[in-house]
């Protein structure tokens, strides 16, 4: 199924290194994880004592994609906007 497809090559990552990537600490970061799960917007698997963590959808990973740039340009023209 190309649904299961796209999921299934989706990174994953341990709660550490989304810390680290966010400058973050690992207890902040291992409640966020904690409510995406309960959320059902983020799956986890364990393999033996690290959890890897994915987004369950990737139209998710697309949406925060554009979320992100339409921020950056947003902050962007506002910077412009002051300097002129």
């Amino acid at each position: 199924k190309p649904d299961e497809d796209a999921q299934s090559s989706m990174v994953e990552l341990r709660a550490g290194d989304i810390a680290r990537a966010l400058k973050l600490s690992p207890a902040t970061i291992s409640g966020h994880l904690r409510q995406l799960t309960e959320a059902g917007l983020i799956a986890s698997r364990r393999d033996g004592n690290a959890i890897y963590y994915r987004l369950r959808n990737h139209l998710l990973m697309h949406a925060f994609q554009d979320l992100l740039l339409a921020l950056q340009n947003e902050h962007a023209s506002r910077i412009s906007d002051k300097t002129s």
